[in-house]
């Protein structure tokens, strides 16, 4: 256990390093980020497989929504791997929305069990539970729905709201009898056996630092190596407003015609 903890700070390290990267214009940023993306999926994967051997014959309905949920991770962050390397995938866009679907629904049901136990000792505590399982589940929705941008915006500031009181209630630092115990909010969420807290923050800091960048505070993510034109015609390959003619998008076509011409430049 300590050595998956270690593993994902280090990989959560690489993705910050990688943002500061790309946002000073460096190529390396996408490149760590896409890297720690790929560490972090085979975590998971690994972790729900060492999960599976070490339950195997006591695969209870909980133990199966944590591995449930570590591949959905993993899934999540794989496509997430994908993107930073521009790597397309056939019907990733249906793919990525199926798989955030499906943690809504497994975030319903962890966040449903662990509040309604946690009630039965601590109503305070599990009343304040609700703010952080609210804030990741209005985030998958804001995804969800984001081809309606106005829903997807509404839902999005929903999330964050919801954040805000949860962070209110962990900063006044609050002790919580439960089990004969006196907890912080915030060391029960971390001594929780899911990822809901990592999500929430990863949900929480994504739309902190894009609503940054949409007033200019802080520099936007760029690929100086890649056109946007041709980012664009990759997001509407997998968005499907593009169809393949002759069983070629435009963005392959694209790009290779931009690695002809580079290489061109490079012998002359």
């Amino acid at each position: 256990m300590k050595l998956n903890s270690f593993l994902q700070y280090i990989f959560f390290a690489m993705i910050i390093i990688g943002l500061f990267a790309a946002m000073a214009r460096n190529t390396y940023g996408l490149d760590f980020i896409g890297v720690a993306c790929f560490g972090i999926s085979i975590l998971y994967v690994v972790q729900a497989c060492w999960k599976i051997i070490g339950e195997y014959e006591a695969l209870t309905r909980d133990v199966i929504v944590e591995i449930v949920e570590l591949l959905l991770l993993g899934s999540l962050t794989l496509f997430f791997g994908l993107r930073a390397f521009y790597i397309y995938v056939g019907y990733s866009e249906i793919i990525f929305r199926t798989v955030c679907g499906l943690l809504f629904l497994v975030y319903m049901v962890i966040g449903n069990r662990q509040v309604s136990s946690t009630r039965k000792e601590n109503k305070a505590l599990a009343r304040n539970l609700i703010f952080i399982y609210t804030s990741v589940l209005f985030f998958l929705v804001s995804i969800l729905t984001d081809p309606k941008i106005y829903i997807s915006i509404t839902f999005g500031l929903l999330a964050v709201f919801a954040a805000m009181l949860f962070i209110f209630w962990i900063l006044k630092d609050k002790r919580y009898e439960i089990k004969s115990k006196s907890i912080s909010l915030l060391q029960f969420v971390v001594a929780s056996r899911n990822k809901a807290g990592i999500l929430f923050l990863f949900f929480l800091s994504s739309a902190l630092f894009f609503g940054l960048a949409y007033l200019k505070i802080v520099p936007s993510i760029e690929n100086v190596d890649r056109p946007k034109d041709y980012i664009q015609l990759i997001i509407d390959s997998e968005t499907g407003k593009e169809k393949p003619v002759d069983g070629h998008y435009k963005h392959e076509r694209y790009k290779v015609s931009m690695d002809k011409f580079l290489k061109r430049h490079r012998h002359q």
